[in-house]
């Protein structure tokens, strides 16, 4: 117990006497930071291997190119058709201007009409040049 108070007296006499300037600061150990690479070769290139290439990312070039867009267009078609309506696809005012036919319903009429009449004297004659066959078929040999 003596000894242990002399110890502690001795202590007390030396802290006195000392005084520590902590104003002053400097690194003991300064490192820069390691990248990937250097961790890699610095654990595995030790080791009996060998690096053999390295791919750098130099062959990635940007490069125009002349290509036109694709334009897609979604249809649907219904066999047999059950309406008016058998086919059909999104509607847009880009499709309705260029998919919908103008009609012009009298120049449409004015057609039909001619071509009615063409159609019926075509007939006629075709009748004309059967019957003279079925008369003379049908009249009994004297």
């Amino acid at each position: 117990r003596k000894i242990a108070n002399q110890q502690k007296k001795r202590s007390f006499e030396l802290l006195r006497l000392i005084d520590l300037d902590f104003s002053v600061s400097f690194c003991l150990l300064d490192l820069p930071p390691v990248n990937e690479y250097d961790m890699y070769i610095r654990n595995f290139g030790k080791i009996n291997t060998k690096q053999a290439y390295v791919q750098w990312n130099e062959d990635n070039l940007d490069r125009g190119i002349q290509t036109d867009e694709i334009e897609t267009q979604e249809k649907w078609t219904q066999h047999p058709g059950e309406t008016a309506l058998v086919s059909g696809g999104p509607k847009s005012s880009y499709d309705v201007t260029t998919i919908t036919p103008k009609i012009d319903s009298q120049r449409l009429a004015n057609f039909l009409r001619s071509a009615c009449q063409v159609i019926e004297v075509l007939l006629e004659e075709d009748q004309v040049a059967t019957q003279p066959r079925r008369n003379l078929r049908s009249r009994p040999s004297s």
